[in-house]
């Protein structure tokens, strides 16, 4: 087992499909990639682990278009070696609601949402 890792769920309660438009880890690797798209309704899954005793950290940029316009979803993670984790999620978007639970420990589990306000 990595010495720390970030594994991921990412829920669209949406009625708005995601499309991935950039992706990145800045430490580590990826275990497994996130999905191009997440669907409305539907459940995106990605992992990414530590090389070493680095840490893990990494972002992700999703875009869907509604009646307004064209919107960025950012989601991002750091689980670090030696500091405190950090996980974030934000929209440009009216109309919705992101946020996260859980993200503790060496091997986090997070669970990263975008709601219908």
């Amino acid at each position: 087992m990595a010495a720390r890792s970030v594994a991921a769920i990412f829920s669209n309660n949406t009625k708005f499909d995601l499309l991935l438009v950039q992706s990145g880890v800045e430490m580590g690797h990826w275990v497994t990639e996130p999905p191009g798209t997440i669907a409305s309704g539907a459940e995106g899954q990605w992992e990414t682990d530590s090389e070493g005793m680095a840490g893990t950290m990494g972002y992700l940029k999703y875009k869907f278009t509604n009646e307004t316009g064209t919107h960025t979803v950012f989601v991002s993670w750091s689980n670090p070696y030696s500091q405190a984790s950090n996980f974030e999620i934000s929209c440009d978007a009216a109309g919705v609601k992101p946020g996260y639970t859980g993200g503790k420990g060496d091997n986090a589990d997070v669970n990263y949402y975008l709601n219908q306000a």
